[in-house]
């Protein structure tokens, strides 16, 4: 179907779009339907779809600027004396995960030690720099007192899903939903709710993927002053949706994602325990290149950054998911002698014991990362 809207805002994005199907400029037309954005020869080829090239900002964020920028950012952010003492790190993706504790000690001292050796961890695996604002230490308060989360901009979302090449944004999206895609969608129209759409496609394969998200109707919003809307957090939910489906294997497992400007909106306030809403998932097909929404299922917990929040803070029952003579056989392999040491390290675990007894004893987010951790340097040393 072609992309439909008002004029003005068709020929903003005829100007850095292309079409999809045969990569050559758009053009807009008219029909009983009204005005739509399609391929310049769309009267004899009838191409349909847009494709933009997602931008080196919009993939970087901050790290995109030049040094001197980044620095007044952090001065301002910071103070000259955390900015002079953590200078050493600027720009660096290579951080061991001491270095990456030692930037989250001086950026949240009053986090604590368990999160920021996630954090550090999550630094470490994935090339990524607090000071870039690639992660963040977030408070929020609930029944049970203070907890805190490792939070990740929506900027490091979309690098972490541009690693493995560049991406795009299809049929003029992020925007909000129509009423007629609402309907294919979701079988009806939610009028409580900012719906929005984001279709991202890798132009190597064709494949699309397609994310859904929501905010509800006037629900507050964080970070008005610094251009953030309820648009822009529905859009954010949609996104980090549809790059967790076209780049599945690049996305940090049960980490909270938000905008940017929500969380400088948040930084040093406490944040409080907030309703949590229900959301509903389309499913996407992509092994031809092409998109296929089926009438969608209600889910629980919603992809928002409340509920993210919520599940970090429910308590789950430890059992054991790793298979333990995989998990022999690879601690052989890796001749990884201290992974007692290490689990002691990153999760508070017992130091001594079995270790099928420490593993257990881990919940299942945590041993999911474990296993992950494991993958990873098997895939690293090549064994």
């Amino acid at each position: 179907m072609p992309v439909y809207g008002e004029y003005k805002k068709l020929n903003r994005s005829r100007l850095d779009s292309r079409c999809r199907v045969c990569g050559g400029p758009l053009n807009i037309f008219k029909d009983d339907k009204g005005t739509f954005l399609a391929c310049s020869n769309w009267t004899t080829t009838h191409h349909e779809g847009t494709t933009r090239e997602a931008s080196e900002y919009e993939m970087k964020g901050i790290a995109a600027l030049n040094l001197e920028t980044r620095r007044e950012y952090m001065e301002a952010e910071h103070g000259v004396a955390k900015t002079q003492a953590l200078e050493k790190y600027q720009g660096v993706l290579s951080l061991t995960k001491q270095e990456a504790y030692e930037i989250l000690e001086t950026i949240w001292p009053g986090a604590p030690p368990t999160e920021k050796n996630r954090a550090a961890m999550l630094c470490k695996s994935y090339q990524l720099n607090p000071l870039m604002k690639h992660v963040y230490l977030m408070p929020f308060k609930s029944k049970d007192g203070t907890t805190w989360a490792t939070v990740l901009g929506i900027a490091t979302t979309r690098l972490l899903a541009a690693r493995r090449g560049a991406f795009s944004y299809c049929d003029d999206t992020p925007r909000v939903m129509t009423e007629d895609e609402q309907k294919k969608v979701f079988g009806n129209i939610d009028d409580t709710k900012l719906w929005a759409i984001v279709k991202v496609q890798d132009p190597k394969t064709g494949a699309v993927a397609v994310g859904y998200g929501f905010w509800p109707k006037g629900a507050n919003v964080y970070g008005t002053e610094k251009g953030n809307t309820a648009f822009n957090m529905a859009c954010i939910r949609a996104e980090r949706q549809a790059l967790g489906r076209l780049r599945p294997g690049e996305m940090p497992m049960d980490i909270p994602v938000m905008d940017e400007a929500e969380i400088d909106a948040r930084q040093g306030v406490t944040i409080r325990e907030e309703t949590t809403h229900k959301a509903i998932e389309g499913e996407v097909v992509e092994s031809t290149g092409e998109v296929i929404e089926e009438p969608v299922k209600e889910i629980s917990p919603v992809t928002t950054a409340d509920q993210d929040f919520d599940k970090l803070k429910r308590k789950e029952t430890p059992k054991l998911l790793i298979d333990m003579g995989w998990l022999r056989e690879s601690l052989e392999t890796l001749n990884w002698a201290d992974v007692k040491v290490w689990l002691n390290d990153m999760y508070q675990t017992p130091a001594k014991g079995k270790i099928a007894d420490i593993v257990a004893s881990l919940t299942e987010t945590q041993q999911r990362e474990f296993e992950k951790a494991i993958k990873e340097r098997l895939e690293l040393s090549g064994k």
